[in-house]
């Protein structure tokens, strides 16, 4: 089962927004929580400034506490999945979000606090308010279980072709 999170980034004073966004975000979180999402809230640019618990586990964090006015990408993003660092000037992610652009990916890896990796799919989003830029939603799910099925699959399938591959052989030789 893939678990699933999300990021705002809502850079509240500079767009004239009060903290009631964040109570928004929390509420629309309610119901994505409740199915088992992991969500991770309002950051000002791309510093966290809200993040819910299961986020914060799935993360392994113990507390908020530990991401909150930390960057986003320098957290769980910082790196490839060879373990080379992605800068966040070159991340899709983050530029996709800074031109108020959507992106969606699952080819990449998340990084937890002990340093181990997950397979992601994210997906991001501007938010915008009457044409103005609020901040951006960030959502993400484990799909490492996921990759490890499709890649046993793949194997399975290349080890029957080779099977069938011989049998068929051994049938035009008779």
């Amino acid at each position: 089962v893939a678990i699933t999170a999300t990021c705002a980034f809502v850079p509240a004073r500079s767009a004239g927004i009060s903290g009631g966004i964040a109570c928004v975000l929390m509420h629309l979180a309610v119901p994505c929580v409740d199915r088992g999402h992991r969500l991770a809230g309002p950051v000002r640019a791309t510093v966290i400034t809200f993040i819910n618990p299961a986020a914060v586990r799935m993360l392994g964090y113990d507390s908020p506490d530990a991401l909150l006015g930390q960057h986003n990408h320098d957290l769980m993003h910082h790196s490839h999945a060879d373990g080379t660092p992605y800068a966040r000037h070159d991340c899709v992610l983050v530029n996709a979000l800074l031109r108020n652009e959507s992106v969606a990916c699952s080819t990449e890896v998340f990084w937890r606090k002990d340093g181990t990796k997950f397979d992601v799919a994210y997906s991001g989003a501007p938010l915008l308010r009457e044409g103005q830029y609020l901040g951006a939603v960030i959502t993400f799910s484990d799909i490492t279980e996921i990759k490890a099925a499709q890649d046993a699959l793949r194997i399975r399938e290349q080890q029957l072709k080779a099977i069938i591959e011989l049998l068929a052989g051994s049938l035009r030789e008779r």
